[in-house]
């Protein structure tokens, strides 16, 4: 009975996880190769950066990098040469082994975000992180080890491509970086809260009831709940009165307060 509760809960998320994607109209399929030359070829770097030119998807890609590249770009404040800036701050080798910041965008990838976030948690995350991603000799790109698996290459192409921009809208290198190695590990999402969090520390993932988790989390477990009916997957911070005081990986700066009946399910590593 609990094998097949176990298949029912993972193939009840993997057929509603898509739901809890953030609407975002996609940017422009500017590749990396069109998008720096078609910034400097505006022949007009320093006049300021209009409102019709922010509608396009070029420089609308570039007005999601704000926190990763430290400059909120605003139409009539800032220049081609900003945007152009911005960008080459995204893609540079800026790692600092911290995840701090995850927005997610279009993309249904709620369960792996809920569990970078609650990787970026760990009192060793820096540690840990350091241990996992690596810049390449050439500088072009990261090579991501995740435990008990072979090494990945993310290239910088890659992690700045239009896709991962919304699919982690002003999230940190980081979490856009092992978000490209969950996809690489798992295939396309949806993936179950379970399979991420293992995928991340190497360790086995399990159910775990509402009533456990305090106890849990206080002896430094890791947990993911299915909130919004099973939709949406969030990470668990704390338990207390009755509710669920998570990060949500639609904006994880924020302690969003959930009460514990609105969780379909919670996985724990």
């Amino acid at each position: 009975n609990e094998v097949k509760k176990r298949n029912h809960s993972e193939n009840r998320q993997n057929n509603t996880t898509d739901s809890c994607s953030r609407s975002t109209k996609p940017a422009a399929d500017n590749n990396l190769q069109n998008t720096i030359p078609s910034v400097k070829s505006t022949n007009r770097p320093g006049a300021n950066i209009s409102k019709e030119e922010l509608k396009d998807g070029l420089f609308n890609a570039f007005a999601t990098m704000a926190n990763v590249g430290g400059k909120i770009l605003e139409a009539g404040k800032n220049t081609a040469k900003d945007v152009a800036k911005n960008f080459r701050q995204f893609i540079g080798n800026k790692l600092n082994y911290k995840i701090n910041a995850i927005n997610q965008g279009s993309e249904g990838n709620c369960s792996g975000l809920a569990a970078i976030a609650a990787f970026g948690s760990l009192p060793d995350a820096k540690q840990r992180l350091q241990n996992m991603i690596q810049p390449t000799s050439d500088g072009n790109g990261y090579k991501v080890k995740l435990p008990g698996r072979k090494t990945f290459t993310i290239s910088k192409s890659e992690v700045a491509s239009d896709s991962t921009k919304q699919r982690n809208r002003n999230s940190d290198l980081e979490a856009a970086i092992l978000d490209r190695a969950l996809h690489r590990a798992l295939g396309n999402p949806p993936w179950t809260m379970g399979s991420a969090l293992s995928a991340l520390t190497g360790k086995k993932h399990s159910y775990i009831a509402a009533g456990n988790i305090a106890k849990a989390l206080k002896k430094g477990h890791l947990v993911l709940g299915a909130f919004m009916r099973g939709s949406h997957a969030m990470m668990v911070e704390r338990i207390e009165g009755g509710y669920a005081y998570c990060r949500n990986p639609w904006h994880t700066n924020k302690l969003e307060k959930v009460p514990l009946s609105d969780a379909a399910y919670f996985e724990t590593v």
